[in-house]
């Protein structure tokens, strides 16, 4: 082996060996212990958000609403406040949601930055893209008009 090796080497190419896969603590989607996310004040949050006023509104969906907001450092951020019932459960998901997207990266998707919980208000802080939704940009003003948003 250690000829190969030398072999190898004087024509240029490295030798490498197989590394074992190291084993993940998370169990999803590499969903690791959490790692640089900031835990935000609720006061700033909606300071940010002005309230969450409906100006500042981006949208809505099944398990909440979404606020453009802009942080005292003068960074702009995306706002989610979750609605559900304030149950165990509900925590359980909030936190769930919280370790999981904040060891997914890709540079398609928005990032978590942080996130907020006191009381009833459980919120999620990303990065901010301007320029519409993905879902407006994947199906145009179809999507907006079409019952894909609509209940039954």
């Amino acid at each position: 082996m250690q000829e190969i090796e030398e072999q190898a080497s004087k024509s240029g190419f490295v030798p490498y060996h197989r590394v074992q896969p190291q084993e993940m603590n998370g169990d999803i989607l590499g969903a690791t212990e959490l790692q640089g996310r900031l835990n935000f004040h609720c006061k700033d949050l909606k300071d940010a958000t002005k309230n969450f006023s409906e100006e500042n509104k981006l949208g809505e969906g099944g398990f909440g609403e979404v606020y453009k907001g802009v942080l005292k450092n003068g960074k702009t951020v995306a706002v989610k406040r979750m609605i559900f019932e304030q149950t165990s459960r509900a925590k359980e998901d909030f936190q769930s949601e919280v370790k999981l997207i904040s060891n997914v990266h890709h540079r398609n998707l928005i990032r978590l930055l942080g996130c907020s919980r006191k009381g009833q208000d459980l919120l999620l802080v990303y990065e901010y893209m301007a320029n519409s939704s993905l879902g407006r940009f994947i199906y145009g003003n179809f999507f907006l008009n079409s019952n894909l948003l609509k209940e039954p």
